[in-house]
């Protein structure tokens, strides 16, 4: 399945789509499911040896937070009367790959 269907534009529910790409990002971390790939998005910042504890965090997690197109689609639908489900989304890239999120905003 096309992760643009996700990620290029706001849906009608914004919420149902907050659920979706938050749920499909917990799935593709967790390795139960890599129906969206990440990983194959365009514009994605690979993975930087210089950055300290790079080697800790998954690489699924950077897959993710590294992907300029993630951060767009999150930061369109905060606009909306759902900021708080956002944020809380944000919080893991906040917490463990600060420094991927920051580049990817970048």
């Amino acid at each position: 399945m096309p992760i643009s269907l996700l990620l290029d534009q706001r849906w009608k529910s914004p919420s149902l789509q907050i659920q979706f790409i938050s749920n499909a990002i917990a799935s593709y971390v967790s390795g139960e499911d890599k129906t969206f790939a990440f990983a194959k998005l365009g514009r994605r910042i690979g993975l930087l040896p210089e950055i300290s504890g790079s080697t800790e965090v998954a690489a699924t997690l950077i897959d993710v937070w590294s992907a300029p197109e993630v951060i767009e689609i999150l930061i369109n639908l905060s606009e909306t009367c759902h900021f708080r489900k956002v944020r809380i989304i944000l919080d893991v890239p906040l917490q463990q790959c600060p420094e991927y999120l920051l580049l990817a905003l970048s």
